[in-house]
């Protein structure tokens, strides 16, 4: 074994420990990055040369080549990630269908002297009265303007309900372009990882971003995903594929 094989393993080394300050340094640039993934080395032993010829001394200890780089992982759990956005799903939904029924509870209450029980009460009594005194005009009157007020009660609260119903349509159709804009995104960067990754290199920042995205959409629906051994993703919404990379 020459001298030269020795500064050959030293350089390895120098040049693994120089990759690793450099992600250190690209972890540390983007500490308050939303959604970056800090990176690790990994890093394996090289195999012994034994050199060319096939009578080597078998006998004699054989030296290493060194160390390099296998690859730039991130430290992330894919299992965590499935389980945050299910109920970062789940969470949206309650939080949304909380907002809605309270809106309602507020609209129907009842400690006002206007509200629907109040308005049904009166006209009842009123008829009770008329059935009991049919002749007096006055009576009946009444049971008319009451009559009337009920129906009012029942076309306002109608109306709210009807204004909020279009509120949450218009909410609907403006949830529905953000989740066609990020299904988009997601089909660009699906693109741009399986193409980088065929060099055999890992596309981390490019899969933060597709893993930002996922979380983003996780706000707005729920989905299901999945990658396959080339990193291909696919995700569907109630049995229906939104990004399906081809």
């Amino acid at each position: 074994m020459s001298a030269f094989y020795g500064l050959e393993i030293a350089k390895k080394a120098l040049f693994v420990n120089q990759k690793a300050i450099e992600v250190t340094g690209h972890n540390i640039a983007n500490a308050n990055t939303e959604g970056y993934t800090r990176q690790r080395i990994v890093a394996q032993a090289v195999s012994p040369d034994s050199g060319p010829s096939r009578f080597a001394n078998a006998t004699k200890g054989l030296v290493g080549g060194g160390v390099t780089i296998k690859t730039v992982d991130q430290i992330r759990n894919e299992f965590l990630d499935k389980e945050f956005r299910k109920e970062n799903s789940l969470k949206n939904e309650w939080a949304t269908r909380a907002d809605e029924l309270s809106y309602v509870e507020s609209l129907f209450t009842e400690l006002s002297d206007t509200g629907i029980s109040n308005s049904i009460a009166d006209f009842l009594e009123s008829i009770q009265e008329v059935t009991k005194n049919p002749e007096n005009k006055e009576f009946r009157t009444n049971m008319l303007q009451n009559g009337l007020k009920m129906c009012e009660t029942f076309n306002h609260y109608y109306n709210q309900l009807a204004e909020k119903q279009r509120d949450i349509n218009e909410s609907i159709r403006v949830v529905t372009i953000k989740i066609n804009d990020i299904a988009r995104s997601l089909s660009e960067i699906n693109y741009q990882i399986a193409r980088y990754e065929l060099s055999g290199q890992q596309a981390n920042d490019l899969r933060d971003s597709r893993n930002l995205l996922l979380d983003k959409l996780s706000e707005l629906v729920d989905f299901t995903y999945s990658e396959d051994a080339s990193g291909k993703l696919t995700v569907e919404v109630g049995g229906h594929t939104l990004v399906s990379h081809m």
